[in-house]
């Protein structure tokens, strides 16, 4: 399984720009919790990049192996999508450039990197149909990515979609009801793991609790268009590992709840 959870440009050190910005709807808001608080460009050029100078956090956090650009309007027509990478605000020729594969709308794009980056200024940039396009993102993420060493058991997956519409009868029997967005819940359940990726895990939950969103994959190997596509979600119950032991050392059972983040 796998956590996109310690996102460096929601560091308070961190300072974003941008090619161009709407004057509402600005670049700061790619740092935003609700995916819904978008960033959208101007409309006075093609070429387009929102940029991240790690500052001061950087000098302290290095371990940048993840980026996710989430719920934006980047589609087939748009070029030149990119993930940069450099030890100063120089993009001539810069250290790292990994294009990302986005092919429609909301087709959440990302980049895993096998080892991690460590460079203190990052760009995405990408190249509109034309200039007058207005091109949106919701959310951006740039840091710590966890793999864990056991996958979850084979038995203890589980998913629901949840309806919080509301609904009502009139006095004559009729029923009619407000329709709100649906989200999905999900359960996984792991199996005599270590103490160590315990502790990891704990590590993780500690540092978001039930107030702060991450980026998940159940099962980033599968094929089966459910357990590998990314979900953006928050932790929805307590962390309570179960203890055991098992040839002669600490075992643990976990069950860990999310909840989609709409």
């Amino acid at each position: 399984m796998r956590f996109f959870w310690d996102n460096f440009i929601d560091a308070a050190a961190t300072a974003i720009s941008s090619a161009t910005e709407d004057s509402v709807f600005i670049d700061d808001n790619v740092a935003e919790a609700r995916k819904g608080k978008t960033y959208k460009t101007g409309t006075s050029q093609a070429a387009e990049w929102i940029k991240f100078d790690l500052g001061s956090f950087y000098n302290l956090n290095q371990v940048i192996d993840g980026f996710i650009v989430f719920n934006h309007t980047l589609d087939e027509n748009d070029l030149a999508i990119n993930i940069e990478g450099h030890t100063s605000d120089s993009w001539g020729s810069p250290d790292i450039s990994e294009a990302i594969s986005i092919t429609s709308e909301n087709e959440t794009g990302v980049q895993k990197w096998e080892s991690a980056q460590a460079k203190r200024w990052w760009r995405f940039e990408f190249t509109k149909q034309s200039a007058g396009d207005q091109i949106s993102i919701g959310r951006i993420f740039l840091g710590d990515v966890y793999d864990t060493t056991a996958d979850p058991d084979s038995g203890g997956y589980d998913e629901e979609v949840r309806d919080n519409s509301s609904h009502q009868k009139s006095i004559g029997g009729q029923s009619f009801s407000y329709i709100k967005e649906e989200f999905q819940r999900f359960k996984v359940t792991f199996r005599a793991i270590s103490n160590s990726e315990m502790k990891q895990l704990r590590k993780i939950y500690r540092a978001l609790g039930m107030h702060t969103p991450l980026f998940i994959q159940i099962d980033p190997s599968a094929s089966d268009g459910v357990r590998e596509v990314i979900q953006y979600v928050k932790f929805s119950a307590p962390f309570r590992p179960k203890v055991h032991s098992y040839d002669g050392e600490l075992r643990w059972d976990l069950t860990l709840e999310f909840e989609e983040q709409i």
